[in-house]
């Protein structure tokens, strides 16, 4: 049995802000746990300046339930995507369901069904994000806040049971840059790269990329005969950052993102497997057997699987 599953979602995001106002740079320190877990004898511990209520403040001052990533934190804990981010912070889930375009944030319990408007809003800098957020590459982050509650309503619309935003990073004084390139199974290849300097005194440029490619683990018995599940993503970042003087930053940015996944392999049980009756109907009770194989028929899809830009 077949479910005919096309998503096309065309987003274009062009950022651009600007500040009249001397900002205080945002620190990029650990926090108390983290600073005992990797020192003992550690006293002190630095503060961590946070957006979580359209403004920059301590952490510490902010009376809702914020978790804070900093940049040293991601790449202490080789934390790659939202979904790594999601399994550090409590109350918080990402869930997964009929390939990406189900992938839903969940905090505190309340989430979307399926692909409705959600209740958890992914912020870039601010701005809602269109794209495949388990993808949104965290290289380019200085920070992710993850806001628990409705306190994130701030942010706007979709954001009930809280909000997810990323705050990206700026150049330095001096040029800089990293690669990250990973190999697994199934022909899993990723790829990713950023680098950010100084072009002239007061303006900065960063650039980033990342290619992310896997093979489905089963092959479809009929139709296409093409790999369930595969994945292909693809993303492109560029940013222009002013700051002639030291009350005025100014920034222009580009993001684009592209998926292509094949469909998903998705089976249903037949109703004759139920063994629980209840007194309207009935329904299947312990471990749901795994499908070693899976027989759908796309050659009859206009255009099956995933394929969405932003």
């Amino acid at each position: 049995m077949s479910h005919n599953h096309r998503v096309i979602l065309t987003r274009s995001i062009f950022l651009a802000g600007v500040a009249f106002a001397a900002l205080a740079s945002a620190a990029a320190p650990a926090s108390a746990q983290q600073a005992s877990n990797t020192d003992p004898e550690a006293t002190t511990v630095e503060d961590i300046v946070v957006t979580a209520r359209r403004r920059e403040e301590s952490l510490q001052d902010v009376p809702i339930a914020v978790s804070a990533f900093t940049e040293a934190t991601i790449e202490n804990r080789q934390l790659e995507d939202l979904s790594d981010i999601a399994r550090y912070t409590p109350g918080v889930q990402l869930q997964q369901a009929f390939g990406r375009d189900g992938d839903r944030p969940v905090i505190r319990g309340a989430s979307n069904i399926l692909i409705s408007d959600g209740k958890v809003g992914v912020f870039l800098d601010g701005i809602p994000w269109f794209g495949d957020f388990t993808t949104l590459d965290l290289d380019i982050a200085q920070r992710v806040e993850v806001i628990r509650g409705p306190q994130s309503a701030v942010f706007g619309r979709g954001t009930l049971s809280g909000a997810i935003n990323v705050v990206t990073r700026r150049p330095g004084d001096d040029w800089s840059g990293r690669v990250s390139y990973t190999a697994g199974t199934d022909n899993r290849l990723s790829v990713s790269g950023v680098m950010s300097g100084p072009l002239m005194d007061g303006v900065g440029v960063m650039l980033g990329m990342t290619q992310n490619d896997v093979d489905g683990q089963y092959q479809n018995q009929i139709g296409l005969r093409e790999d369930l599940g595969s994945q292909s993503s693809k993303g492109l970042y560029g940013g222009l950052f002013f700051n002639p003087h030291p009350n005025f930053d100014a920034s222009i940015r580009y993001f684009r993102s592209e998926d292509r996944d094949s469909h998903f392999a998705v089976a249903l049980q037949n109703s004759t497997f139920n063994n629980c009756f209840q007194s309207t109907r009935s329904y299947y009770c312990g471990e749901i057997p795994t499908p070693t194989r899976f027989a759908l028929n796309t050659d009859r899809f206009l255009m099956p699987g995933l394929k969405r830009e932003a």
